[in-house]
Order: structure tokens, then C-alpha cells, then sequence
């Protein structure tokens, strides 16, 4: 018998504020952030290699059905140097006309 996944815990108005927050993203001054997707509103901390490099776990209830599988998710730029072990964070896949990187969002209090 296949579990069944229960629904996310946030709303589309938060999903919007995180898309919102996407789009101010700073980037270089010779791009600008196009699009924002793969908004995942939680995601745990759980290694810190380096000082721009994290490495997060996501409750399977919001990962995306394509990714369901893969437990972890690794932010590679500056965007993570604020980050802590232990710390719950929301993530986003930004996309600028130059490139397209996984970023932190913000760390959750």
C-alpha cells in the first residue's frame, strides 16, 4: 500500500512572500534575477563543509513530487554563509538571465 503524503503546512500567500523574496535576490549588476521556482518554505540545516556551502534536509511533505526521493538539498553561494548547523531555512531555485542557483531565502526564527 503507497503512503499518503499529507499536505504542506503553508499557505500560497506564503508561497508568494517567499517568490517575492526570490525576486529581490541580489545578484551581480550585470544580471537580474528572472524567475524564482522550487520554493521549498523548510528545510533543515544538517552539515556546514564550508563557509558558503550548506547542505539541508527537506521534509518529504515539501519537496516537489519529481524530487520526493532525494532527502537532501545543497546551497553552493553566499547566500548560505549565514547559515548555522541546526538552523531552518526556506529555499528557492533562482533563476537570472546569466545563470540559475539553487539560494538560501531567509533563516526561520
Amino acid at each position: 500500500m503507497k503512503k499518503k503524503i499529507h499536505a504542506p503546512a503553508y499557505t500560497r500567500k506564503e508561497i508568494s512572500r517567499l517568490r517575492d523574496l526570490g525576486m529581490r535576490y541580489p545578484v551581480s549588476k550585470w544580471s537580474k534575477v528572472l524567475s524564482v521556482s522550487h520554493i521549498t518554505p523548510r528545510a533543515y540545516c544538517i552539515a556546514k563543509p564550508a563557509a558558503c556551502m550548506a547542505v539541508f534536509a527537506v521534509p518529504p511533505a515539501d519537496n516537489e513530487p519529481q524530487v520526493r526521493d532525494h532527502a537532501c538539498t545543497t546551497v553552493q553561494n553566499e547566500s548560505a554563509s549565514a547559515v548555522k548547523l541546526g538552523d531552518w531555512c526556506s529555499l528557492a531555485y533562482v533563476n537570472t538571465n546569466t545563470c540559475g542557483q539553487p539560494v538560501v531565502l531567509e533563516v526561520l526564527k
